[in-house]
């Protein structure tokens, strides 16, 4: 799958399955011009910056924050979205890389968020 059809099948999913009162999603498209046009600094876009943000509440209501990079197959983050999924560690927040729709679904059972339905759904 490529990746740009990886965050096609990601999107269909977190519609589908997210309660807008329980998770709020947010795809960071400031690259999507390309890197020779990339302009985001220009406008305070952090390079590097996750490809998506989840913000949810849990049971003590406390806020919680996941950061979810999507990478193809044998492509790698490159060394801004290290840095950046790095610092978001080390701030206490959750991250990670996924490669499938599969593989996103397995992180956010493991973050304990709540879904409505199953990517094989």
């Amino acid at each position: 799958m490529t990746e740009r059809g990886l965050h096609k099948a990601v999107f269909a999913f977190f519609r589908s399955t997210f309660d807008p009162y329980q998770v709020v999603y947010h795809h960071t498209a400031v690259e999507a011009a390309g890197k020779a046009e990339w302009r985001g600094r220009e406008s305070g876009a952090l390079k590097g910056f996750a490809d998506w943000m989840l913000l949810r509440r849990d049971v003590t209501d406390a806020g919680k924050v996941g950061f979810i990079e999507l990478k193809a197959a044998g492509k790698y983050p490159s060394p801004e979205q290290e840095w950046f999924l790095e610092t978001m560690r080390q701030h206490g927040h959750m991250r990670v890389v996924c490669r499938s729709p599969e593989e996103v679904e397995d992180t956010l059972n493991a973050w304990g968020v709540p879904m409505k339905v199953r990517v094989s759904a």
